[in-house]
C-alpha cells in the first residue's frame, strides 16, 4: 500500500509539472495565438489527471478517501513555481504511462543516503575509535631498527694446491646445496651460542625477556605474566630463551640469481642490531674455518693411521719380488733382468755381424776378376778403396808413358829405353801384388766375419732357450712387481694428501667474505606514528559509512525508510487528503490557464 501512495504520488507531480510546462509554453507561445493546440493539451492533461483521480479513489477504498471537497483557492498565478516537494519528485520520477508497472531496484539509493545523513553521530563515533585505537596502538608499538650485512658465499673453495686459487669450473646444482647448507649454518646454535657470549645477550633484557613494554603490549604481557606457571629459570633455560630470541631477530636471506647472504638483525637499537650482524658475520666466517682445519685434522690423523700399515706393505711386496729372483736367479740392473739386457745385446751384434759379412762377399766379388790391366782399361770397382793402388796406377801410368817416349826416338836395346820398361813393369807387379794382399784380406775378413755371425746367433739360440724356460718364473716375478708397484703409489698418494691435509690445517679454506658490513639505521622499521593514527581515521570512518550503508539497506528492504525523516527532510508523509488536495490543485491551475 505505500509504494501505491507513493507512485500515485509521483505521477501527481509529474502531471503537474507538466502543467507547469505547458503554462511556460503558452506563455511563450503566445503571439502565435495558437489557442487550438493550447485547449486541446489542456483537455489531454485535464483527462489524464480525472483518470488519475479515479484510479486513485478506486485503489484506496472508500473508507481511506473523504469525499470533502477541496478548500477554495484562488488561481495561481502563471508565474507562480511547483512546490518543493513536487518539483522534487518532478526531477526524481521518468514519465510512465503505467507507473504501477515501473522497474524499481531492491535497494532505493536515497533511502540509503537519508541513512547515512541520519547516522552522522555513527560516523563521528566510529571515527573518533578509530583514531583513539590507532594512537594507543602507535604509541604501545616499540621502534625497531634493523641492520644488514651481505655475504658472498662461493662454493668454490680455495685451493693451497696448484697454480689456481679457485676451480675454473662452478657446478650446477650442488654449488646452490652448498650455499644453502650454508646460510642454513648462520642461525645455527653453533654460531649464534658464540654470539651470545660475546655480545652479553644473557644480560640483555631485550633478549632474556625481562624488558617491559609500555601500552598496550606491556599490559598484555603483563598478564601473560601473572597468569602464567613456573618458578625461576635456570642457566639453560635462559640460554635457550635468548637464542630462541635471536633468531626471530635475525632474518637470512638469499638472492636466488647470486652468491648473496644478507645477514638482517632486528632490535630497538640501531648500534645494537649492525652490532650483532657484524658479529654473527664474523663468528660465521670463523666456524667455517674453525669446520675445514677440523676436517682437515681429521682427515690428516686418519691418513696418518693407515701410513704404517701401507708402509710394511710396501716393504713385504718389495721383498718377495727380490726373493724371486734370487730363488730363480734373476738377476736385474737398474730394474732390468741381465738376461734381457743380454737378448737384446745379442741380437743387435748379430745384426751387426750379419751386414759387415754382407759388405765383405760384395768387396770379395767386386775383386774376385780384377787385374792389373782391367784396373788401366776400367778403372777401380766400386769395392776397391786403397790409397795403395791408387798410387802405383799413377806411378805406373807415368812410367808408361815414359817408356812408350824413348821408344820412339832409341832403340829396343837402348839402356834408357829398358830401364824405363823395367820400371813399369816392376809398378805392374807391385800393383798384381797389392790386388792380391787385399782379396786375401778380405776373405780372411769374411771368414772371421762369418764366424762371428754363425758365434753371436749359438749365443743368441743359447738365451733364448734360457729365456723359454724361464717364462713362468717371468710371469711370476710380472706380478710380483705389479703388486708392489700398486702398493708404492698407494703408500706415496697416501704419504703425499697427509702432508698436504697436515699443512692445510693452518690454512682457511672457505672462501666466504663479508662485501657490506652491518651500519647502525636512521630510521625505524615500519610506518611512522603519524601513519597509523591517519589510518586508523580512514578505517574508522569506513567502518562508520559501512554501518550506515547497511542501516540504509536494511530500511530499504524492509519498506521503512520514508516513513522516518529526520530533523532536515521537510517531506510529509502521503495522506489521501494531501494528495486530493494537489490534484485538485492541479486541476484549477490548469483550468485557470
Amino acid at each position: 500500500m505505500d509504494r501505491r501512495r507513493v507512485a500515485h504520488e509521483r505521477r501527481m507531480a509529474e502531471l503537474e509539472a507538466q502543467v507547469r510546462e505547458a503554462e511556460a509554453q503558452t506563455d511563450a507561445s503566445r503571439p502565435a495565438d495558437d489557442t487550438k493546440a493550447r485547449k486541446a493539451e489542456e483537455t489531454r492533461i485535464l483527462e489524464e489527471m480525472a483518470a488519475v483521480e479515479a484510479d486513485l479513489r478506486a485503489r484506496l477504498g472508500p473508507g481511506e478517501v473523504r469525499p470533502s471537497s477541496p478548500p477554495p483557492a484562488t488561481a495561481p498565478s502563471r508565474a507562480d513555481a511547483p512546490s518543493a516537494e513536487l518539483a522534487r519528485y518532478a526531477r526524481g520520477t521518468p514519465r510512465q504511462e503505467n507507473q504501477d508497472d515501473e522497474w524499481k531496484p531492491l535497494v532505493d539509493p536515497r533511502v540509503v543516503l537519508d541513512a547515512i545523513r541520519r547516522s552522522r553521530n555513527l560516523i563521528i563515533a566510529t571515527t573518533l575509535l578509530g583514531v583513539l585505537l590507532a594512537a594507543a596502538y602507535a604509541l604501545s608499538l616499540p621502534k625497531m631498527y634493523a641492520s644488514t650485512a651481505d655475504l658472498l658465499i662461493d662454493p668454490r673453495s680455495l685451493q693451497t694446491i696448484g697454480r689456481d686459487l679457485t676451480p675454473d669450473q662452478l657446478p650446477s646444482d650442488a654449488s646452490l646445496a652448498v650455499i644453502e647448507s650454508q646460510a642454513r649454518l648462520i642461525d645455527s646454535a653453533s654460531v649464534l651460542t658464540p654470539v651470545i657470549e660475546q655480545a652479553g645477550l644473557l644480560k640483555d633484557p631485550e633478549f632474556n625477556g625481562t624488558l617491559k613494554s609500555a601500552g598496550v603490549a606491556g599490559f598484555i604481557a603483563s598478564i601473560r605474566n601473572v597468569l602464567s606457571v613456573g618458578g625461576e629459570q635456570d642457566a639453560t633455560t635462559l640460554e635457550t630463551k635468548v637464542l630462541n630470541n635471536l633468531r626471530k631477530s635475525l632474518t637470512i636471506s638469499r638472492d636466488p640469481k647470486s652468491f648473496l647472504v644478507s645477514v638482517t638483525v632486528k632490535t630497538r637499537e640501531a648500534e645494537k642490531s649492525a652490532h650483532l650482524a657484524n658479529m654473527i658475520s664474523d663468528v660465521f666466517q670463523k666456524q667455517l674455518g674453525a669446520a675445514d682445519a677440523q676436517l682437515a685434522k681429521q682427515a690428516t690423523g686418519e691418513l696418518s693411521a693407515r701410513l704404517a700399515g701401507l708402509k710394511a706393505g710396501v716393504e713385504n711386496a718389495e721383498n718377495a719380488v727380490q726373493k724371486f729372483k734370487a730363488a730363480n736367479d734373476l738377476v736385474d740392473v737398474q730394474g732390468r733382468l741381465i738376461d734381457d739386457d743380454t737378448i737384446a745385446n745379442l741380437n743387435n751384434q748379430l745384426s751387426a755381424a750379419r751386414a759387415e759379412t754382407i759388405r765383405l762377399k760384395a768387396r770379395a766379388q767386386s775383386l774376385q776378376g780384377t787385374t792389373a790391366d782391367s784396373l788401366f782399361t776400367t778403372g777401380l770397382p766400386e769395392g776397391l778403396n786403397s790409397s795403395v793402388i791408387t798410387a802405383l796406377r799413377s806411378q805406373y801410368a807415368a812410367a808408361t808413358q815414359q817408356a812408350d817416349g824413348l821408344a820412339t826416338k832409341l832403340g829396343p836395346r837402348h839402356p834408357q829405353l829398358i830401364q824405363a820398361q823395367s820400371q813399369a813393369a816392376g809398378l805392374r807387379r807391385q800393383i798384381e801384388a797389392e790386388l792380391a794382399r787385399i782379396r786375401n784380406s778380405i776373405q780372411i775378413d769374411l771368414q772371421r766375419s762369418t764366424q762371428q755371425e754363425q758365434d753371436l746367433s749359438a749365443r743368441l739360440a743359447q738365451m733364448k732357450v734360457k729365456y723359454a724356460g724361464n717364462n713362468a718364473d717371468m710371469v711370476k716375478l710380472r706380478e710380483l712387481e705389479r703388486e708392489a708397484s700398486a702398493q708404492r703409489s698407494v703408500y706415496e698418494a697416501f704419504l703425499l694428501r697427509a702432508r698436504e691435509t697436515g699443512e692445510q690445517q693452518g690454512i682457511g679454506t672457505a672462501n666466504v667474505r663479508v662485501i657490506s658490513a652491518a651500519r647502525p639505521a636512521l630510521d625505524p622499521l615500519g610506518p611512522s606514528r603519524r601513519t597509523l593514527v591517519l589510518a586508523g581515521l580512514v578505517l574508522g570512518l569506513l567502518a562508520g559509512l559501512g554501518l550506515a550503508i547497511l542501516r540504509g539497506i536494511y530500511a530499504s528492504l524492509t519498506g521503512g525508510g520514508r516513513g522516518e525523516p529526520d530533523d532536515g527532510d521537510d517531506a510529509h508523509p502521503f495522506s489521501p487528503e494531501s494528495g486530493e488536495s494537489r490534484l485538485a490543485a492541479a486541476k484549477r491551475r490548469a483550468r485557470a490557464t
